[in-house]
């Protein structure tokens, strides 16, 4: 049932992204039939091109996605028609929210980010942290979201690509001493990281009340 709250989740986020792609794509055909304007201002035909390549791709993941929420439907199906141990049917009750599900791996991987921040494993952190970035970005697209919820997913935001900026520096200046100690990378690692290791001192509303 999770699996496919977040499969139905990624269908609704990627029809939306190809509408706005279309839309766009749409607004540089207008722009390009204006009298008076070159085809070529702004370089309208590459950024046409790049529409088209970022609308087939999205085209193509969500057929991908699609044939799984298919899967997990019919596996759904599957479980609603067996019973369990105690002779009565499987409890869908206490299926967690996909909203729940995205801040709970967003958390999880900002974790893991300062984790393998604090080892040095800047490459492996910084995906980390942008993955837990943009399921932060999720939530706050969220039409019905709290001002204090805002509040709460905008500092996560904020506080992981601070994150990313620090591991860019540290790789950068990492480059440039290759093959030398580099005692200041040393003494910075794992700045401003403990705090994403540990439980969260806040959480949005619409948690408050669900398990950990």
């Amino acid at each position: 049932g999770e699996a496919l709250s977040c499969y139905l989740k990624s269908l609704k986020m990627l029809k939306g992204a190809v509408g706005a792609a279309q839309r766009v794509s749409k607004d540089l055909e207008r722009l390009q039939t204006q009298v008076g304007r070159s085809p070529t201002d702004y370089d309208i035909p590459k950024m046409k091109r790049r529409c088209e390549v970022t609308s087939n791709w999205l085209c193509v993941q969500f057929r991908g996605v699609l044939e799984r929420a298919d899967a997990a439907n019919v596996e759904i199906s599957k479980l609603a028609v067996q019973p369990n141990s105690e002779g009565g049917k499987e409890d869908t009750a206490n299926v967690t929210s996909v909203e729940e599900l995205i801040y709970n791996h967003a958390l999880a991987s900002g974790r893991d980010g300062a984790v393998k921040h604090l080892l040095g494993q800047y490459e492996a952190a910084r995906s980390c942290y942008r993955s837990a970035g943009l399921l932060a970005e999720t939530l706050l697209m969220e039409v019905n979201i709290g001002a204090e919820d805002r509040k709460i997913l905008e500092g996560y935001v904020d506080g992981f690509a601070a994150r990313i900026t620090e591991l860019d520096q540290l790789m950068l200046q990492q480059s440039r001493m290759a093959g030398s100690t580099n005692t200041a990378s040393s003494h910075r690692r794992g700045s401003g990281v403990v705090g994403l290791i540990g439980p969260s001192s806040a959480a949005p509303t619409f948690l408050v009340g669900s398990p950990r």
